[in-house]
């Protein structure tokens, strides 16, 4: 999500939408904005329909490793600091960038928590 947000102008430049789906509750995005200086368009999918069609993973064997615990001190390192958790503490989520005629342009699926889809890779789509 923080990739996004650092990007918002370059994203705008190539006059795409992006939307981001999140696995809490409406009251969680009002909680996100508050937090975050962003215009992105949040939505939540408190069901998790979304994460099912699009075959994101949700695992604990998958949210729960070593490489798990090196991207929690990065982040840490960086500033960031989760406080509390929202929503389902096992669903990864991912990218998918999907063109107007619903064509497939880009996907990644997170494998564990910090693997994010590489900012630059998904700029190279939008050019």
């Amino acid at each position: 999500m923080t990739q996004f947000a650092n990007h918002e102008k370059e994203i705008n430049d190539h006059n795409v939408g992006v939307f981001v789906i999140g696995h809490g509750t409406p009251k969680d995005i009002e909680w996100f904005y508050s937090k975050n200086e962003t215009s992105l368009e949040i939505f939540v999918a408190s069901n998790r329909d979304a994460y099912r069609v699009t075959e994101m993973i949700s695992s604990i064997k998958h949210s729960l490793s070593f490489r798990t615990i090196g991207f929690m001190k990065k982040a840490h390192h960086d500033g960031f600091r989760q406080t509390s958790l929202k929503g389902n503490p096992w669903q990864l989520g991912g990218v998918l960038m999907i063109s107007v005629a619903g064509q497939l342009m880009y996907q990644h699926r997170s494998q564990q928590p910090g693997d994010h889809a590489d900012i630059n890779d998904i700029l190279n789509v939008l050019k």
